[in-house]
């Protein structure tokens, strides 16, 4: 939609991962000169550390490993353990805790929650004290990059030639210990790095026992490195990206190849304090991203088994039921029970942990942004105001929005190769009645349910028709009900008066239309709902008048007519032509489309987030 690009950074890059047949050749190549090379910077690069090799040839177990680090220990200093898994830094942990040593001691891996995983980051790269005991820190890959860290004593795993110079970089990385020692030994086991991989590291660092040497000599290094072949997005696998509608199945599309490793299986985990007797636990508040912690699935598969009880949430019902084990797959979100254990601030996920959980309490959580469990028909942020806002207030502030977001990205115009002033007329006109289908029955019901008081009950009655309600409002009557559905159809039909003067008529419904991202390329009946029924819109529903800014908002009878296959009888044609049309368009596109239902949804997010009280408004 506008210009963008792209730097990529890295001390180990492979240039030849970059050469596509559309982009054979790197544009352009930044790397330190020999003017960089000096002062504070010329230290660092030429820092060395003494390579040396643990064992007699083997391998060293997790209480070998404890005991060295222990035994290398310099008062006053870091000293770092690098392991390649989760489990192995999780046991040599565990070795040094029993040994209860003088030195400060963290663990630091992937299995937090955000703020304990913060929190462990900053206490692993504090400045230590030299006359203190110093500080010992266990980690996994997670220092390889973005760590900014220091040890006199480095110990790592054999792992790839990429992660070692990473490592060895975190080694005397201030270039302040002359004597820094880069301790190594193979793994137990290879995984989850290539066999070969290991064994060329292994042969690598073996001929380098003994001497001292720098970053750049070990990133020079030619050790042969497995090539990877990873899943590439085609122009059609990016266009099925594009769409939000479940399949046939009622599944949605795997993105998983697109984000993960093939072993990287996680899961994401929350725990919760509820009674052991609930099925079906109805949670008052929805988990957000501050209570999740990455789980290995097979490790919380087998943690399942003993015992615990795990649940997964029903976009469909909208309920949280009982997991299945067998039906584990990666990227899903897993609700256990506080008890369960499993868990805690200071050494992050460990199934052998027996105490209660501490539940993350997120008083910041109050819109759909931080929430990860909304159903198919759940509108969180229409109940988390000040106040009641009126439906005709609330399209006003989005309209608003939109002119002012787009005023702050592009305050002298698009360029005529961006964005048209078309299209930006019709993402103004969107957000000025991404709305109207509030004024539905089944939604103002639920805004009337949010009412507690008799005060509040006059408002809700007298006042509307409401856009967001106070607090949380009783489910819909009909469930998996859609407002925006409502506002598109409405449009499509007798309100279509309200575009009139639009250039870009469809590009503003189908933003009207996307802007929760629930109906894109197409409209969907969901499971249950029977013919004449598609996300709680009955075919035939009225939708009552209103007065706009844009001009009066007529009854409407919503037709679901357009959601099938085909153009209809009168030649208007069905929501998924309309909808692949905008997204092939030349001047359009996937990008451009996802842009402007952008600015929508953000102008959205504004709006609500900036609710004036009753006196500033009047």
């Amino acid at each position: 939609a506008l210009p963008a690009l792209s730097t990529w950074m890295s001390a180990t890059v492979d240039r030849r991962r970059f050469a596509t047949v559309d982009c054979p050749e790197i544009e352009t190549v930044v790397s330190i000169g020999e003017a960089d090379r000096q002062g504070g910077l010329a230290r660092r690069l030429n820092a060395t550390r003494t390579v040396r090799r643990l064992g007699e040839g083997g391998t060293l177990s997790p209480a070998a490993v404890a005991d060295t680090l222990m035994s290398e220990h310099r008062s006053g200093t870091l000293t770092l353990a690098v392991m390649n898994t989760v489990a192995a830094a999780r046991e040599v942990h565990k070795k040094i805790s029993a040994q209860k040593p003088d030195a400060e001691l963290v663990l630091l891996h992937s299995r937090f929650r955000p703020d304990d995983r913060k929190r462990q980051v900053e206490q692993a790269i504090a400045a230590v004290d030299t006359a203190r005991p110093g500080r010992i820190v266990v980690s996994t890959q997670v220092v390889e990059a973005g760590v900014d860290i220091s040890a006199a004593v480095l110990f790592t795993e054999v792992a790839p030639w990429p992660s070692i110079v990473q490592r060895a970089g975190r080694c005397n990385r201030d270039g302040l210990t002359p004597d820094a020692v880069l301790l190594w030994a193979p793994p137990l086991k290879a995984l989850p790095y290539p066999e070969a991989d290991i064994k060329a590291s292994a042969e690598a660092l073996s001929a380098l026992d003994g001497q001292p040497v720098t970053s750049s000599f070990l990133g020079d290094a030619k050790v042969a490195v497995t090539s990877e072949r990873v899943p590439v997005i085609r122009r059609r696998d990016l266009l099925g990206l594009f769409d939000t509608t479940p399949d046939l199945a009622g599944g949605d599309l795997d993105i998983a190849p697109f984000l993960r490793d093939a072993d990287d299986l996680d899961v994401q985990v929350f725990w919760r304090d509820f009674p052991a007797s609930e099925r079906q636990p109805d949670l008052e508040v929805s988990p957000t991203k501050k209570e999740l912690c990455p789980v290995s699935l097979g490790e919380l598969r087998a943690a399942l088994k003993k015992k615990r009880a795990g649940f997964v949430f029903d976009h469909i019902n909208g309920r949280w039921q009982s997991l299945d084990v067998t039906a584990l797959r990666p990227g899903q979100i897993i609700l256990l029970r506080t008890t369960d254990g499993g868990y805690s601030e200071s050494s992050g996920w460990d199934p052998s942990l027996k105490g209660v959980v501490a539940p993350v309490v997120d008083d910041t959580a109050s819109s759909e942004i931080d929430e990860v469990d909304e159903a198919v028909g759940d509108d969180p942020v229409s109940y988390v105001t000040k106040r009641w806002v009126r439906l005709v207030d609330h399209l006003k502030d989005v309209e608003d929005e939109v002119k002012k977001v787009v005023s702050e990205l592009a305050p002298d115009g698009f360029a005529s190769n961006e964005l048209s002033t078309a299209h930006v007329e019709a993402a103004i006109v969107a957000g000025g009645l991404h709305d109207i289908g509030k004024v539905h029955e089944i939604f103002q019901t639920s805004m009337e349910g949010a009412a507690q008081s008799e005060a509040e009950k006059a408002i809700a009655t007298e006042g509307g028709p409401w856009a967001k309600s106070i607090r949380r409002a009783p489910r819909y009557k009909q469930r998996h009900f859609r407002h925006e559905l409502a506002s598109a159809l409405a449009l499509l039909g007798d309100a279509s008066e309200l575009l009139d003067g639009v250039v870009e008529r469809d590009v503003a419904v189908y933003l009207i239309a996307a802007h929760h991202g629930r109906v894109r390329l197409g409209i969907r009946s969901l499971p249950k709902e029977k013919g004449g029924r598609a996300l709680g819109i009955e075919d035939g529903d009225m939708l009552p008048g209103l007065s706009l800014a844009r001009g009066p908002l007529p009854p409407v009878r919503l037709d679901l007519s357009p959601m099938t296959l085909g153009d209809g009888p009168d030649g208007q044609q069905s929501w998924g032509r309309m909808a692949l049309q905008l997204r092939d368009r030349a001047d359009l596109g996937p990008f451009r489309l996802a842009f402007l239902e952008a600015l929508v949804r953000l102008s959205d997010w504004r709006a609500s987030a900036s609710v004036d009280t009753p006196e500033e408004r009047a």
